[in-house]
């Protein structure tokens, strides 16, 4: 019953915010000047009211309360981990510096190329909605082969920046499983020397092994997020940039 209570209402809440901002950004749109509407192509506004708005309610139907669970699930199994024995711990928290560099690293990087990818799918758009909105004057031209190489050269631009995201991203993931890796064999190391000294029990140890791998499965699904977290930020931008852009020509007062 619980459960069904937090889906209806994670989906209630997300579309209602989603519902508002797409309003939002559509009553900007109608405020924007003419000289705005020549400067920009009709296709990048049309990617951003649907697939840059698209990727925002995926995030806070989903990706924001896994990041919640996420942080309170990391917070609770530190505090267990530190009663268990907190030389373990600190042993463990080691491993964590690495994973939080990496992490810092591919976001600065993910963060612009995501921001590459979502302009270049807005002229994927633009150059799809360009072409069939003149449709007519394409055949009566006879461009159709030159048209069919232009949006193949747009994708293919799309194809290859989608790519450098997946490079990056195609390293980080096989790295935090190889320190998570690491992690657990150093805790059975040192834990293993604890028990021989008498300082740790072996069921302490099994326990906190327990624990741990419960603490690494959080730690790898950050990293998961911080690619979602990217992706929606960069969306974000593109939404926003719109909803808050001053306009060019202001109404007097009274």
């Amino acid at each position: 019953a619980l459960r069904f209570v937090r889906i209806y209402l994670v989906a209630y809440i997300s579309q209602g915010a989603v519902y508002n901002l797409r309003n939002d950004l559509y009553d900007s749109l109608l405020h924007r000047s003419f000289s705005y509407y020549d400067r920009i192509r009709s296709g990048q506004l049309i990617s951003r009211v649907t697939s840059d708005v698209r990727i925002l309610t995926h995030f806070l139907g989903f990706d924001l309360i896994e990041i919640v669970n996420i942080c309170l699930t990391v917070v609770g199994i530190t505090t267990l981990l530190f009663v268990i024995n907190w030389q373990l711990t600190l042993v463990a928290l080691t491993i964590v510096c690495p994973i939080v560099l990496s992490s810092y690293w591919s976001s600065v990087r993910l963060h612009r190329l995501f921001r590459l990818v979502r302009r270049q799918f807005g002229e994927v758009t633009a150059t799809l909605q360009e072409n069939i909105s003149g449709i007519r004057v394409v055949r009566a031209f006879a461009r159709e082969d030159y048209e069919t190489d232009e949006f193949s050269q747009v994708t293919m631009d799309f194809f290859g920046k989608l790519m450098n995201t997946v490079r990056i991203w195609s390293f980080f993931v096989p790295f935090m499983s190889f320190i998570s890796g690491l992690s657990v064999i150093l805790i059975i190391w040192v834990g293993g020397w604890l028990v021989m000294n008498g300082r740790l029990t072996l069921g302490g140890l099994v326990a906190f092994h327990g624990y741990l791998l419960m603490f690494v499965s959080p730690v790898q699904s950050i990293a998961r997020r911080a690619v979602a977290l990217n992706r929606t930020y960069a969306a974000g931008e593109r939404v926003f940039q719109i909803i808050d852009m001053p306009g060019e020509v202001s109404e007097k007062p009274d």
